[in-house]
């Protein structure tokens, strides 16, 4: 099986001889807010206030006949839009960006059998970026270099995700969040550690 990435817990993207989940059309979009100050008689001045969340989308097919299930996916797509999901988004065993939420999705039922059953589904995702606030009493600061005290990472922070072990040793948080694993670590170079996943809090020291 060739893992191609996933969007955290939800989908894994792969393929192999018994199954084909891929997506195509990937954009990912980064953008600036600027304000613009009228002068008289002048160009206007214009000062940057900084980034503005990125956003991304791509398109996959589900199909009964590569081994999806069209209808179970849909719906687990559906409610990690309704209930605000926050996940990390994988491409090549690389995050691309930090952490996302499904902003919206567009499903369409190309192949609907006799009986209701979904055989086929066409289905448009649009992530965005997700930003947390850190507390200013949180000990621990993306950057920071740790001890990673060996057990758990997952392949997603949210609740539910897939884990494996990981052995102990140095590693650096490059992303913090308030999920259920909420700290995301890769293993510093020359470290023993394999960890590159989330992790939970009080994992590490």
């Amino acid at each position: 099986m060739a893992t191609i990435g996933s969007l955290g817990s939800l989908i894994t993207f792969e393929v192999s001889d018994k199954k084909i989940l891929t997506f195509k059309d990937l954009q990912v979009n980064a953008s600036g807010s600027w304000s613009y100050h009228d002068i008289i008689s002048k160009k206007p001045r214009s000062e940057f206030n900084g980034a503005e969340l990125k956003d991304s989308s791509f398109s996959i097919v589900l199909s009964a006949e590569h081994g999806v299930k069209p209808r179970e996916t849909l719906d687990k797509i559906v409610k990690a839009v309704e209930s605000g999901t926050v996940m990390s988004f994988t491409l090549g065993g690389k995050i691309i960006g930090s952490n996302w939420i499904i902003k919206s999705n567009s499903g369409m039922y190309d192949i609907v059998m006799n009986k209701g059953e979904v055989a086929k589904a066409t289905v448009k995702i649009t992530i965005e970026e997700y930003v947390v606030s850190v507390s200013k009493k949180e000990k621990y600061k993306v950057g920071d270099i740790v001890t990673f005290n060996g057990g758990k990472h997952y392949v997603s922070s949210c609740k539910g995700a897939r884990g494996s072990k990981a052995k102990a040793g140095k590693a650096k948080i490059t992303i913090i969040n308030h999920n259920t694993h909420p700290y995301h670590l890769i293993r510093t170079s020359g470290s023993k550690s394999n960890v590159y996943g989330w992790v939970n809090a009080g994992s590490f020291k």
